[in-house]
């Protein structure tokens, strides 16, 4: 329990400083796609490694709901809309706690808009003077 309250204040502390989504020269396959690497920095702290399938390019729907999402929840979201593709897995680092964001599969195909809509309810995760 320490150590998810000790990932939560180093969550916190990134809240507000100047990020950045900076390309490496890695690169690795991922369910057929070839996805680079790019590290995920806020203010100095690289807290974000994502793996991005650059061929993959997500229409306007996601990029409205990349955007949605950054405002809920910037420290966990902000790099949707900054990566030239569609990220496949994502390490997010917290001091002590490490989450991962995977993705399982991939199909091309037509969604209605409906699918990228936040609910009414939806709240921001961390108080911030840009959400709604």
């Amino acid at each position: 329990m320490k150590a998810q309250v000790d990932g939560q204040r180093v969550r916190f502390a990134l809240k507000g400083l100047p990020f950045r989504l900076e390309p490496t020269a890695e690169t690795k396959t991922l369910l057929g796609h070839s996805c680079r690497k790019y590290l995920g920095y806020a203010g100095d702290r690289n807290y974000l490694e994502v793996w991005v399938a650059e061929d993959l390019k997500p229409g306007p729907e996601f990029k409205e709901y990349a955007k949605a999402m950054a405002k809920l929840d910037p420290i966990r979201c902000q790099y949707l809309t900054a990566v030239p593709g569609v990220p496949l897995l994502a390490y997010f680092h917290y001091g002590p706690v490490e989450t991962i964001q995977e993705v399982k599969s991939v199909s091309i195909a037509p969604l209605p808009l409906e699918e990228f809509l936040l609910p009414s309810d939806a709240q921001p995760a961390l108080p911030s003077a840009e959400a709604p």
